[in-house]
C-alpha cells in the first residue's frame, strides 16, 4: 500500500440527478410542461390582480386601509399583487389548472390521445325514443 493520493476526478452530473439521486433527467416535453404550468400560474396571478384592481376602484375610499396618499396606494397595490400571486400558487381559483389542462395536449411532443371508441350496441337518442317519424312532406 502506498500513501499516494489518487488523481482528482471531475464528474459532471445534471442538476436534477445531483439534487435527487436515482432520478432520470427531464425530457424536453417535461421541461415544456413545467414551463407551461409556471406561465399559466403567472397568467392567473395577472388576471386576479386585474380583478383586485377593479374591485378596489369600485370601493368608496372614505376610510382607506393605509391612511391614503400616494405611498398608501403604492403599498396597497404591492399587497394586492402579492395576495393574488399567492392565490394563484395555491390553486384555489383554478384558472391556471384549467388552462394547463387545455393547453398541455398542444405542446410539441405531447402523447397522442387514443381515438374514442363508439360501441355498436349503444343506443342513440332517436332509437331510445322510438326513432324519427317522417311526415307526409318528407319523401
Amino acid at each position: 500500500m502506498s500513501n499516494t493520493i489518487p488523481p482528482k476526478v471531475t464528474v459532471t452530473v445534471p442538476v436534477t440527478q445531483a439534487l435527487h439521486p436515482g432520478t432520470e433527467p427531464l425530457t424536453e416535453y417535461q421541461k415544456k410542461c413545467a414551463a407551461l404550468k409556471k406561465v399559466t400560474q403567472q397568467f392567473e396571478g395577472m388576471f386576479l390582480d386585474m380583478i383586485m384592481k377593479q374591485m378596489r376602484s369600485s370601493l368608496k375610499q372614505d376610510h382607506p386601509m393605509f391612511g391614503g396618499g400616494f405611498a398608501a396606494q403604492t403599498y396597497q397595490g404591492m399587497m394586492d399583487q402579492q395576495l393574488t400571486s399567492e392565490m394563484s400558487k395555491s390553486g384555489s381559483f383554478g384558472l391556471a389548472q384549467e388552462l394547463y389542462t387545455e393547453l398541455k395536449p398542444l405542446l410539441p411532443g405531447a402523447p397522442v390521445a387514443p381515438a374514442k371508441t363508439i360501441y355498436r350496441n349503444t343506443l342513440l337518442p332517436a332509437q331510445v325514443y322510438g326513432g324519427i317519424k317522417k311526415t307526409g312532406d318528407d319523401k
